[in-house]
């Protein structure tokens, strides 16, 4: 498929470079014909990305285009979003991936997110002949396929290109809710837009999670023993939900993951120089002074019983802490 007819596009604000960075260097190592264009969308005041760190993404990453979105064009959806669906405020950057669905100049159009670690070959993703395309979420303790997509990755195809209205299906949408679980972002609204009969359901390897890899293969703590996993079960595309591999854990259950999460330390090592790792170190010594105010402020009201409700208090801390530091 010749590269003018199709586009990857991923949503990028300064916290998320260094996992929008190993993506595409992870994308183009293991899919080298893939020269398609990588369209970043920002915005200056919701989804900032500064001069520097497009700087850093033009330094390491190939046929990268930056796209400004228009926060006017977005208007409904916000409304929609905090009235409706209750969106926190960190949550509407998310919103911007649907600026996907009015690139009508291409034929297919792939949507990445930054937290993801391409593993083989994307190829199928040129063939699949729905309009619509993506894999179902899956249940965070029984790991079961779940009614709704998860939206790291979506395949939109010709036929969704030419003839979607994207100010009319959130129209569309006005008075309805979302499905329990398919969060308060991109993915509530994407999966009330589409039927189970519009959607093509891509196989799990091209959308693995972390809860997956932990659900399936266990607390391994050890690197080798989860590549090999993965490996043998051909997984293409391995997304770290929840908190990101580059940022020190605010939620004491993130701690279990260090073994995974080393599979995207190998993988950024192995190409970084020193102004990228410079770049990680200062932005991980400003999420530590957050999560220091934020703790310190939440600090003395989760010790006791009568205060943080006994055994619970350091579950209450901690989703004080987080939701402090705008998790």
């Amino acid at each position: 498929m010749r590269n003018d007819t199709v586009a990857l596009c991923s949503v990028v604000n300064d916290p998320f470079v260094p996992g929008f960075i190993c993506m595409e260097r992870s994308l183009r190592r293991t899919n080298p014909d893939w020269d398609f264009p990588l369209f970043v969308f920002y915005e200056d005041n919701i989804c900032p990305l500064s001069a520097g760190s497009r700087q850093l993404i033009d330094k390491y990453c190939d046929n990268v285009r930056f796209v400004c979105i228009d926060v006017e064009g977005f208007a409904e959806i916000f409304e929609y979003a905090r009235t409706v669906i209750g969106t926190p405020e960190r949550l509407m950057p998310a919103f911007f991936i649907l600026e996907a669905f009015r690139m009508k100049t291409f034929g297919r159009v792939i949507c990445l997110d930054s937290d993801i670690l391409i593993r083989g070959s994307l190829d199928e993703l040129l063939i699949t002949d729905f309009p619509f395309s993506a894999v179902r979420a899956a249940d965070g303790v029984t790991n079961e396929p779940r009614s709704f997509v998860n939206t790291g990755l979506m395949v939109i195809g010709e036929p969704l290109l030419r003839g979607f209205d994207l100010c009319a299906a959130i129209q569309s949408v006005r008075d309805k809710r979302p499905a329990p679980g398919s969060g308060k972002a991109d993915q509530a609204i994407i999966n009330m837009l589409f039927d189970n009969d519009s959607i093509g359901y891509l196989p799990r390897r091209f959308n693995y999670t972390k809860r997956m890899l932990m659900i399936e293969a266990g607390a391994l703590n050890d690197y080798d023993a989860y590549e090999a996993f993965l490996t043998a079960r051909d997984v293409r595309m391995f997304h770290y939900v929840g908190e990101k591999p580059w940022n020190l854990k605010v939620r004491n259950a993130e701690n279990g993951y260090g073994a995974i999460e080393e599979l995207w330390t190998r993988e950024l090592m192995s190409f970084a120089d020193r102004d990228l790792l410079v770049f990680l170190d200062e932005m991980r010594r400003s999420w530590f002074r957050r999560y220091a105010d934020a703790a310190s402020s939440c600090a003395g009201k989760y010790e006791d019983g009568s205060k943080g409700g006994g055994g619970h208090a350091r579950d209450l801390f901690e989703k004080q802490v987080a939701k402090r530091m705008g998790l």
